[in-house]
Parts: structure tokens; C-alpha cells; sequence
């Protein structure tokens, strides 16, 4: 599996576990996760009206997006196209599921 693919699938099944909107998980970084033993447990999101909100991730996706998260520096995007990078676009995101 390369490595875009995968990105998407955890951006996508982010999406699906926690009910965030796509700029809201697009707009992560590694320190706005919260890691407990290598899970995520729960995500902090700024949404619309700069409104701070923590939301929490199921046990199954926790562990899964842990292990994926857990050599990124904490500075960084979660969902960045490569270190350093910005994250990819919504439109980006949508036109990739689109093609799935």
C-alpha cells in the first residue's frame, strides 16, 4: 500500500470515527492528538466560530491512528503530504474518494 493511500484511509476513517468536518481533520497537527500508551484517544479541534472542542476516538481506530502517528514529530500535520509540508486540500481529499 503506498503511502498517499494510506494517509487518505486514516484521514477517511478519521472522518467516519469521530464526525469531524474534512477541514477540521485536515487542519490537525501531531500535538493536537492525544496519545495515551500509543493510542489516540481523543483529537482537539478548532471548529467553526474558533470553538475549541475535544472529541474522543474509538478504542479500534485509537490504536490504529497511534501506531501511524507515533514517530511524527508533534509540531507537524498529521495529514501533510510529506514532513514539512503543508496538509493536502479538502477538494484534494474529495476528488482522491471520488476516484476510489
Amino acid at each position: 500500500m503506498t503511502e498517499t493511500r494510506r494517509r487518505y484511509e486514516l484521514l477517511f476513517g478519521l472522518l467516519l470515527n469521530s464526525g469531524l468536518r474534512i477541514s477540521e481533520a485536515l487542519g490537525l497537527k501531531v500535538s493536537d492528538v492525544r496519545l495515551v500508551d500509543g493510542t489516540a484517544k481523543s483529537v482537539r479541534v478548532i471548529g467553526k466560530g474558533d470553538k475549541e472542542r475535544l472529541v474522543p476516538l474509538p478504542e479500534a481506530f485509537g490504536q490504529v491512528f497511534g501506531f501511524w502517528l507515533k514517530d511524527q514529530p508533534r509540531g507537524e500535520w498529521v495529514f501533510a503530504r510529506t514532513a514539512g509540508q503543508k496538509p493536502v486540500s479538502a477538494q484534494a481529499a474529495r476528488a482522491y474518494l471520488r476516484g476510489c
